[in-house]
């Protein structure tokens, strides 16, 4: 489980849900119909936000009730409002978890699919991190730009699924036309950042470099300071012995020593 799913899990599990944020949001999560319809029309605050998660609609989102986000939409909820986890929008949400119903939903409502959150990061960036290879197919065909770069890293939605190493994600957006020598403000690559123990792990890590080699990555590209993926593979043999199976690996593929 990627790191922002693991926090979008951890909210929901901290507190029982009756606890968390009133009676609307509790429906609203349970996917209880009658009693969300109940509670709107006896004025409830659509746009009421806790301290946890956000909105009804947020949690909606996380919990992929379609229908129930389609009510609160139509009745006055506001899609654009940012929740308490990382200013996320129930869009975020909604991609990061793989709500792809709901994620439908919000589109058709006219939902900002180049929304970023507290950190910068785009819904299409949400879903690669999170290896939503659904929600990634669903947000291309809305108009989402594949190639968009995150303002505050430069990263773009390949290079986030390999700096999380999500083979599946980055496996669907190279089909899908993305550039594999795309740089971040770092000069850093998908293959760079694959080429890390944090994006490499012995089942998916030699793929995903096979994956970006095979569709034209560049092995020698350095980063801003000229530093190869084998390069530093090879300065960190100190830090991890994953290192070492990530230099071999390059090697095979053929990085120049």
């Amino acid at each position: 489980m990627s790191r922002p799913a693991f926090l979008v899990v951890c909210a929901l599990a901290v507190f029982p849900l009756e606890c968390r944020s009133g009676e609307l949001h509790s429906a609203a999560a349970q996917g209880d119909r009658a009693a969300v319809e109940t509670l709107l029309a006896n004025v409830a605050d659509i746009n009421a936000s806790d301290f946890r998660l956000g909105t009804a609609l947020h949690y909606a989102a996380v919990s992929d009730q379609a229908e129930i986000a389609d009510i609160l939409v139509r009745h006055g909820a506001d899609m654009e409002i940012p929740g308490e986890l990382q200013e996320t929008r129930p869009l975020h949400l909604a991609a990061e978890m793989g709500s792809e119903q709901t994620a439908q939903v919000l589109l058709r409502h006219g939902a900002d699919i180049e929304a970023l959150d507290g950190n910068g990061r785009s819904v299409l960036a949400r879903a690669a991190i999170a290896g939503q290879v659904g929600i990634l197919r669903l947000l291309l065909e809305q108009g989402a730009r594949i190639e968009a770069r995150l303002p505050l890293s430069g990263r773009t939605a390949l290079i986030e699924a390999a700096y999380t190493g999500q083979l599946e994600a980055a496996k669907f957006l190279v089909e899908m036309g993305a550039e594999v020598n795309a740089r971040d403000n770092r000069g850093k690559s998908a293959l760079w950042y694959a080429s890390t123990p944090e994006s490499y792990s012995p089942a998916g890590g030699p793929g995903l470099l096979r994956l970006l080699v095979e569709n034209g990555a560049d092995l020698e590209a350095g980063d801003d300071t000229g530093t190869t993926p084998l390069a530093w593979a090879r300065k960190s043999y100190g830090r991890s012995r994953t290192y070492r199976d990530i230099a071999d690996e390059l090697v095979r593929l053929g990085a120049q020593e």
